[in-house]
């Protein structure tokens, strides 16, 4: 009889865990010697020992982590990092499976800005304020179309007109006193053109090298080199305490792990698959038909933000996408079948041929922003 270690990386405070071969037994979150011999996992029997109260049991951890950097879990903070030792010493404590912190320093990159006069925002201009804009106040730069057509176009709360040479504006031409057809004058306010030239724009950002650690815990027994994997994070973004993204992620695979020591693996491999659940996602006029809620925002209306906390958890589907997750790995430890063992050298070159910060952008539907 075969057995397969299976490895679980929580990525960002990484963990690695090895499916046991036997020894070791895990009841609640404690630790006891097993008393008889270990059954082969099914995802039946797995999927059973989840429920909502241990999974809420370690989300209510993390919005208590939360609190110590001001409502966020976000990388490399002291919130993070107490996700990364709750983890760690979660595993410890069931003497099943060996443990290690990777510690490692990253930059860290962070920042905001806001530009407005009046509290009206300041908007981006097209074609020199040739355009038609919405909202906001539009710098606009002298030349290309006439004075009144770029006074129309520049939208409800007002323009700044920026010379385009070096001296200042002492009055414009408007030559009707409205143009219906455009749309009507706004207020505005002149700026010189070196003075328009040199303009700058307040921006408070943090850059600095933080530190964290992944937690690699592997099974004590099981083949070293017939591997399952399965992966998460565990920090969040910035303006949230992440208990959804990716607070749930992070849960179900620790909560799995830990009731995965009640079961020794088989057969061989590394399989790789994932379980996405779109939170970030539009949701269509015709699902909001369907199913309820409220087209042209995304499904997780707190993605990303300060309110993405337990009240945002979905508990059933938080237990169902938990049970899906047990699924996958219940079946791929008994039989990887069906999965194709090859990767062609060209996926691979293609993938690292990637500048770094698009390789690490590459999950959980984030997108590089255009700057």
């Amino acid at each position: 009889m075969k057995f397969v270690t299976l490895v679980l990386l929580f990525a960002s405070a990484g963990i690695v865990v090895a499916s046991p071969s036997g020894g070791g037994n895990y009841h609640g979150h404690g630790t006891s010697k097993p008393s008889k011999p270990l059954p082969l996992v099914t995802s039946a029997d797995l999927r059973r020992t989840i429920s909502s109260r241990a999974l809420l049991e370690h989300a209510n951890k993390f919005v208590v982590f939360s609190k110590l950097s001001n409502g966020t879990r976000a990388f490399g903070t002291k919130t993070h990092n107490a996700t990364v030792n709750y983890i760690k010493k979660t595993f410890d404590e069931t003497g099943y499976y060996d443990t290690q912190l990777q510690t490692f320093s990253y930059l860290f990159s962070e920042g905001t800005a806001e530009f407005s006069a009046n509290g009206a925002p300041i908007v981006v201009v097209s074609d020199l304020g040739c355009i038609a804009l919405a909202g906001g106040i539009a710098p606009i730069k002298r030349r290309s179309c006439e004075f009144s057509k770029k006074l129309a176009l520049a939208g409800a709360a007002g323009a700044i007109i920026c010379n385009n040479v070096d001296a200042s504006i002492n009055g414009g031409t408007l030559g009707a006193i409205s143009r219906p057809t455009v749309g009507p004058y706004v207020s505005i306010g002149p700026l010189s053109g070196i003075d328009g030239n040199t303009s700058a724009l307040d921006v408070d950002a943090i850059n600095e090298d933080r530190w964290t650690s992944n937690v690699l815990a592997t099974s004590k027994g099981g083949k070293k080199n017939n591997l399952v994997f399965a992966s998460g994070h565990p920090n969040s973004v910035p303006a949230s305490p992440g208990i959804n993204d990716n607070g749930s992620g992070t849960i179900d695979l620790l909560e799995i792990a830990l009731q995965l020591s009640r079961y020794p693996f088989l057969d061989v491999g590394i399989p790789a698959r994932g379980l996405f659940t779109g939170a970030e996602g539009i949701k269509t006029a015709e699902q909001s038909k369907w199913w309820g809620g409220q087209a042209d925002v995304a499904y997780d209306v707190c993605y990303h933000k300060a309110c993405d906390g337990i009240s945002n958890l979905n508990v059933r589907a938080f237990v169902e996408n938990t049970k899906a997750a047990a699924h996958s790995i219940a079946t791929y430890t008994r039989s990887l079948a069906g999965i194709p063992r090859a990767v062609s050298r060209r996926e691979v070159v293609v993938r690292e041929q990637l500048p770094h910060d698009q390789r690490r952008h590459q999950a959980c539907g984030h997108e590089l922003p255009a700057l």
